[in-house]
């Protein structure tokens, strides 16, 4: 059972922490931001903090991974404590069989616009600039999550099974499973770089979000954010060439297709609609009679 957590919980646990005292001063407020999948209190005060009680999980390997980058300087929360509130949880999950638990990570406020606030092809490249850093820096490489390539391609399966059968199914099937038999170079990635987990502050790219942060493909970024920008009047050819400035060989245009196609996938069974069916349909060529 996921236990409850409000106001009042993260002012008890503030009182506790000796790193939290010596940050925060009296007199202070805390509001509940976000309520979903994890839940965000905005700590308000002459230095001000955000509470993120990671209900999915991960919050210790994040605040593990905001600790290094802050290391490095990168533009990034600094991490201030994490707080377990809970080791057990009911629901299994089976990536990489890592550990989890129910956390608080508590870090500095990142106060700023979001890029699809300020979308342009000056900021889409710092952004991709941002990712590009990551995904070079040989540091930040970790062990690879036990049966890397079969966990993600189960992962897209299930939300297959889910949404579609018959022809179009058994097509979208075949191209995931394409993905099985390449060859990945490994490294550090954000595992989860939508548009709204990159923040404009004083004319620079910073990054929030690192709970999907591990060693991986780089193009899991790279097809989760060129499928955030779907909409926008830029293509995926001139991304990959922002980012690699060269075009991109047979086994990866196949890596980033499976990532596409999985983040489609993903928006499909959140959010269904037309324009996310016809671009499921064009990675994988189908003819609709």
């Amino acid at each position: 059972m996921i236990l409850m957590v409000d106001n009042l919980d993260i002012r008890k646990i503030i009182k506790k922490s000796e790193e939290l005292t010596q940050y925060l001063r009296e007199p202070y407020d805390i509001q509940l931001i976000y309520d979903g999948d994890n839940k965000l209190f905005k700590i308000n005060g002459k230095r001000p903090l955000r509470a993120k009680v990671c209900l999915r999980g991960w919050g210790k390997y994040e605040f593990e991974t905001l600790k290094k980058l802050s290391t490095q300087n990168y533009n990034v929360p600094k991490p201030i404590t994490y707080v377990t509130i809970q080791n057990d949880l009911d629901e299994k999950w089976a990536f990489g069989n890592l550990e989890r638990e129910v956390g608080i990570l508590f870090y500095t406020a990142l106060e700023g616009q979001r890029l699809d606030q300020q979308l342009t092809k000056i900021n889409i490249g710092k952004a991709l600039n941002f990712l590009k850093g990551l995904h070079e820096n040989k540091s930040l490489v970790d062990r690879v999550i036990d049966d890397y390539q079969r966990i993600e391609i189960e992962r897209g399966l299930t939300y297959l099974r889910s949404l579609f059968q018959g022809e179009f199914a058994d097509q979208i099937k075949s191209a995931i499973e394409e993905y099985r038999e390449l060859e990945v170079n490994f490294c550090f990635i954000h595992g989860g770089p939508r548009l709204e987990h990159f923040i404009i502050k004083e004319n620079q790219i910073w990054m929030t979000d690192f709970e999907g942060a591990c060693t991986g493909d780089r193009f899991k970024d790279l097809g989760i954010f060129f499928t955030d920008l779907l909409v926008q009047s830029i293509t995926v050819n001139e991304l990959i060439k922002l980012y690699f400035k060269r075009d991109l060989t047979k086994e990866e245009k196949t890596r980033l297709k499976f990532f596409e196609l999985r983040t489609l996938l993903i928006k499909m069974k959140n959010e269904p609609s037309e324009f996310v069916l016809k671009s499921i349909q064009e990675l994988v060529d189908y003819k609709n009679s």
